[in-house]
């Protein structure tokens, strides 16, 4: 029996994913939020899937990246032509004249103060962590040489900024691209690229019976920081922009260059609400709650509960046990494996109550 690899299979789910953006049937919030679920899908799996793939020896594998670098193109050109039918995202260099004084005032009071340019020995591999950054290339004079440094996007900084007043916004690294000759007063700016560097997230080893659980997770964590280069997204089309990265970066052979004019589209799922009207947000759905208010602990004592989610509310069943369970005196000890939690989780919030309460978990 012939049978589909999962993972080749995965770029036909992720199609479909990709197909609700062409729904003109849905909210128009939630078709742009559709290519940050995509390209979200695509980077965990670069991160988990693909690694997986290599270490076992995937059959086909020079096949298998042509289908996913296909597919990542595939998605950059669709969300251009979205973006130019429907204008969300627009370039800096469009709002020069209208909103002048609030590209300044913005990247001066909420970006620039948090940003760090970092000097780069070309000689030197660049071994930098999982993130977002902007590659710039300045010179001083004719006579002097040119020099890299490279500015690396804070995570907790907003990859879209709605316009005060308009039903766009921008994008922060094209705000920071526009405004470099403030950060480099003394340098003219050669040319700059946005790039992304995604490592390996995925564990084989087994966890050591002599070495407890706790100590053997921080050690994965430490080592994730510095795992191999799955992928590179750059956000320039240029050889010589890939070629600075492929000399500075230690890629390898496997490592899936993506290279298109825009890179981390992940960052789509929480676009600004207020730049759309209120027929185009994305429709909020409210589960149904089917728990009684009374202990969740000795509802489930009567017999066995199934809850269905999304459709009944996890916040009143699972979410409600866990908080329980943190509280009960005749709880000890709580085991859970989290696959993704929420920026603001309650059942961490939980797990820590627990945990000070002096229950193992």
């Amino acid at each position: 029996m012939k049978l589909l690899n999962r993972d080749i299979s995965w770029i036909s789910f992720n199609q479909r994913c990709l197909d609700e953006t062409d729904r003109k049937s849905i909210p128009l919030g939630e078709r742009a939020m559709f290519f940050g679920i995509v390209a979200s899908n695509l980077t965990e799996f670069m991160q988990v899937r693909y690694p997986i793939e290599i270490a076992f020896e995937m059959d086909d594998l020079d096949e298998f990246k042509d289908s996913v670098a296909l597919f990542y193109q595939k998605m950059i050109k669709q969300w251009h032509k979205f973006n130019k039918n429907y204008q969300l995202v627009v370039p800096v260099e469009d709002l020069k004249k209208s909103s002048a004084k609030w590209v300044e005032s913005t990247f001066k009071t909420e970006v620039f103060p948090i940003l760090q340019p970092m000097n780069i020995d070309k000689s030197k591999t660049l071994n930098l962590h999982p993130g977002t950054y902007l590659m710039v290339k300045t010179q001083k004079n004719k006579s002097d040489g040119e020099k890299l440094q490279y500015i690396e996007i804070p995570k907790g900084l907003y990859r879209y900024i709605a316009v005060p007043g308009k039903k766009f916004c921008v994008s922060v690294i094209d705000l920071i691209q526009d405004n470099l000759n403030f950060m480099f007063k003394d340098r003219k700016i050669i040319s700059s690229f946005p790039f992304t560097i995604l490592r390996s997230a995925q564990v084989f080893d087994q966890i050591d019976r002599e070495q407890d659980a706790y100590t053997q997770i921080v050690k994965t964590l430490k080592e994730r920081e510095r795992s191999w280069i799955t992928a590179l997204e750059v956000g320039s089309t240029e050889k010589s922009d890939i070629k600075i990265l492929r000399n500075l970066l230690p890629l390898r052979s496997d490592t899936i260059i993506f290279a298109s004019k825009e890179i981390g589209l992940a960052a789509l799922k929480s676009l600004p609400s207020e730049i759309f009207s209120d027929k185009d947000k994305c429709r909020k759905f409210n589960p149904v709650k089917t728990f009684p208010k009374k202990s969740i602990f000795d509802y489930i004592k009567q017999k066995d509960r199934l809850a269905f989610h999304p459709y009944e509310s996890y916040d009143q069943t699972m979410v409600r046990f866990l908080e329980e369970a943190a509280s009960d005196p005749n709880v000890v000890s709580i085991k859970i494996s989290l696959y993704r939690v929420a920026n603001n989780s309650k059942i961490v919030d939980a797990l820590l109550k627990a945990a000070d309460k002096g229950k193992t978990v």
